[in-house]
């Protein structure tokens, strides 16, 4: 097979890169990236360069801030926005379209959290004792009925037995196995109290 002069080939290559169309979102020769417009500040240049390393850009998240590109055309941050609004009542999370939400713990959130097993974390495969795992266990099944209950009157009576309970197993927390590891006790602490609190916070708006 007879091979094109070089002079040919590279006639051809320059008429390569000079057809090319930053913008067109098509990667070409000479291109970095192309993300189908020739804006600047979006870690993708004007000219289809990766804009350099730390320059200021919006990675469209309303989680994020201080963010900029890594120097290979992509936009973000490992600062994330902090929706902690110091009310105890209230479920914080961030949603990437409209930012921080603030909703009223409700027998769902309190259940969830009722619903984890005590065994996991510095406690996983640990024998929870029972004064503190059976009183647990008795909260989440007290709160469950309550989200069923028809009457006012009886989810508040339900959901005040729940936290008994979880005030019960706070007490068995202060007197527990000499086998069972800090660790996981610390653990069981912050479960149970963190239970008791959406407990709490779940009673108020009854």
């Amino acid at each position: 097979m007879r091979r094109a002069p070089l002079a040919v080939v590279l006639v051809l290559a320059l008429a390569g890169v000079a057809g090319a169309v930053c913008g067109d979102r098509v990667l070409d020769a000479g291109e970095q990236c192309d993300d189908g417009n020739t804006l600047a500040g979006d870690c993708c240049s004007a000219t289809c360069q990766f804009e350099p390393l730390g320059t200021s850009c919006d990675d469209k998240s309303m989680c994020t801030v201080s963010d900029t590109c890594n120097g290979a055309g992509v936009c973000g941050s490992a600062v994330h926005l902090s929706c902690d609004d110091q009310k105890p009542c209230t479920l914080e999370s961030c949603h990437p379209a409209d930012g921080c939400h603030h909703d009223p713990v409700d027998f769902t959130a309190t259940l969830v959290e009722l619903g984890t097993p005590l065994a996991m974390g510095d406690c996983s495969g640990k024998r929870v004792p029972g004064s503190i795992k059976g009183r647990f266990v008795a909260a989440g099944k007290l709160v469950g009925k309550g989200q069923r209950a028809a009457s006012m009157k009886t989810r508040l009576r339900l959901v005040n037995g729940a936290a008994s309970q979880l005030k019960k197993a706070q007490g068995a927390i202060k007197r527990p196995p000499k086998s069972l590891a800090a660790a996981c006790l610390d653990d069981l602490r912050k479960r149970v109290n963190t239970a008791l609190s959406r407990t709490l916070c779940l009673r108020n708006t009854l």
